[in-house]
Order: C-alpha cells, then sequence, then structure tokens
C-alpha cells in the first residue's frame, strides 16, 4: 500500500511545520491511511532538544511511490519539498496568505489555508472534525501546543485567533505538560541559539521578494524570550552572517519577556519602510516596536507602503 507523503518546505523546517505534519500523519493512520513525514531540510532551533527527545518520526527523502501529498505551514509551490509533485497534492493546511486563490481552484474544500496564529490549530482542528481528538497521542498533542505557542509567541501576535486560544486549551489537557512550560520552552529556543548562532540564523532566515522592491531580501527572524544580550554582544554577528546570506537583509527579534521586537537593519530604504508601516524609529541600524511582530504579520504591512516609495 503507497503511503501519502506529508511534507512542508525544502529548507525552512520550523515547530509548525513539524508539530503539523507529524500529528497530521498520526490523524491520517487514526482514519485507515498509511502516511509518511518527509522533512528534506534542517530542522530549526525552534525545534528544540526537549521537543526532539519525544522522539520525531519523520525521513528525509520521499518514498519512491506515494499516493499524493499533503502540504503543511506552507502553500507557495516554490518553496515545497522539491519531491512534490504539484498535481498530486491533496490537501493544504497553512496560515501565511498569498495562493489561497491558486490552491481553492485546485483543491476546493482540501484547501485549508486561514488568517490564524499557527497551522498546528487547523490540524487540531481536523482531529476534532473526524472526532479523533481523544484519541490523540501525547506526542502530538505537545508538538502542537509547542507549535501553537512558538507561532503565536504565547497567544501574543495581533493575528492570534479565538481558534488558536480554543486550540491550545484543548489540547493542554491531552499534552502533560508541566507548569511553566511556556518560558522554558522560549528559553531553549533562546540557548539553542546562542550556542549556534550562525546556524540559528541561516536557518531560521526567508530569502524573498516582496511587492514594490526590486531585489530580493533576506528576513532572519529569532523568537527569543529575552534577546538583549544577544543584541549587546553578538550584533556584528549577526550583521555578518546575514550580509553573507545577502546583499539586501534584515532581522527581527521578538521578546517574549517584554513584549517588544527590535528590528536591525543597515538598509536605509528598509529602515524607511519599516518606520512608515510600523511607526518606529531608527537610531543607526536598529529600532524597537512596543509590540511583538513576525515575519508573517510585519512583511504584509510593509508591502501596503513599498509601492509609494520611489526607486525602492
Amino acid at each position: 500500500m503507497q503511503s501519502i507523503v506529508v511534507t512542508s518546505g525544502e529548507q525552512y523546517v520550523d515547530i509548525d511545520a513539524v508539530a503539523s505534519a507529524i500529528a497530521y500523519t498520526e490523524l491520517l493512520g487514526l482514519t485507515g491511511n498509511q502516511a509518511t513525514v518527509v522533512f528534506p531540510g534542517i530542522l530549526n532551533q525552534s525545534v528544540t532538544p526537549s521537543i526532539r527527545a519525544l522522539g520525531l518520526r519523520y525521513q528525509s527523502e520521499c518514498p519512491t511511490e506515494t499516493n499524493g501529498f499533503v502540504i503543511v505551514d506552507t502553500s507557495n509551490p516554490e518553496a515545497f519539498a522539491k519531491c512534490v509533485d504539484i498535481d498530486r497534492v491533496r490537501e493544504i493546511y497553512d496560515h501565511h496568505s498569498g495562493f489561497e486563490n491558486f490552491w481553492k481552484e485546485r483543491l476546493n474544500n482540501d484547501c485549508h489555508i486561514e488568517a490564524i496564529g499557527a497551522a498546528a490549530t487547523l490540524i487540531w482542528e481536523a482531529f476534532v472534525r473526524a472526532g479523533k481528538d481523544c484519541k490523540i497521542s501525547r506526542t502530538s498533542a505537545r508538538l502542537l501546543s509547542y507549535a501553537i505557542v512558538s507561532n503565536s509567541l504565547n497567544l501574543r501576535l495581533p493575528i492570534t485567533s479565538d481558534r488558536d486560544r480554543s486550540a491550545l486549551c484543548e489540547l493542554l489537557s491531552h499534552a502533560d505538560l508541566p507548569d511553566g512550560w511556556i518560558e522554558s520552552y522560549f528559553k531553549e529556543v533562546e540557548q539553542s541559539v546562542t550556542a549556534d548562532l550562525r546556524s540559528a540564523i541561516t536557518n531560521d532566515t526567508k530569502l524573498d521578494r516582496i511587492r514594490g522592491i526590486h531585489e530580493p531580501i533576506a528576513f532572519g527572524q529569532l523568537e527569543l524570550w529575552d534577546p538583549s544580550e544577544l543584541l549587546r554582544t553578538r550584533k556584528p554577528e549577526i550583521r555578518s552572517v546575514l550580509s553573507a546570506i545577502n546583499d539586501r537583509w534584515m532581522m527581527n527579534l521578538p521578546s517574549l519577556h517584554n513584549g517588544h521586537t527590535t528590528f536591525v537593519t543597515p538598509d536605509t530604504q528598509l529602515q524607511s519602510l519599516l518606520t512608515t508601516a510600523l511607526g518606529i524609529e531608527f537610531h543607526g541600524d536598529t529600532a524597537v516596536a512596543n509590540v511583538l511582530y513576525l515575519r508573517k504579520t510585519f512583511i504584509p504591512l510593509i508591502e501596503m507602503v513599498a509601492d509609494s516609495f520611489p526607486n525602492a
């Protein structure tokens, strides 16, 4: 019996992709389908040592024969794992905008692209619809809980929905997580990042084009409990790693500790876009916003103003 391949992006594999793929593969099994998780890329630092210790089951290469593909946490065909045959995609579960119409025309009701905090929320809702919510394993419940907290920055991002909050509340009844698990998780991410900063930045940077700007931009992102010490002691290293990836770059560092986001970029045009879009002020190459941002929340805002900037 050929298995369904559940996968995400070729290179960028974070906790939301990992949790969503592994949990959805479990759901497929509970509903009588054979499925295989495939992650060709490296798992980034959001998949901490404690999470890896849960025993994550996946392959790095696709089976030679498959019964179609399910894609999670991305809907951009250019970002898919290279083994994916776009014409054999059966379902999409994503929370990023931009390709809703493309997939809706192809998949109809099997296209699940919605503006919420985490793809993991969509996967939990799939368990509920299938009547398998009480059958979810503790491992999958924990993975989905971590993913929702990570992708919503502990439910504090503006795009966080009541669906994310409800999903997390319901999952916690199956996850058996200890007190203080959220702070412990983000601090563990921080420890992993500081231990190998170059890899952490490389594995959480997206090279992307945005409307109104001709050249691609490297968008770095590190989600930390408190990035202040990292910025104080290792900003030159951050600059060096990102400039080696691409000439035009920016880094955003949300701080769960105080609810602020620090942006770093030497590019004056990008500084102007951020200043206009977010109402922040740069001092040198650094600006601080008094709210939390992730790429998925601030990139649409700078795109809204980018067209009005000459020679962007």
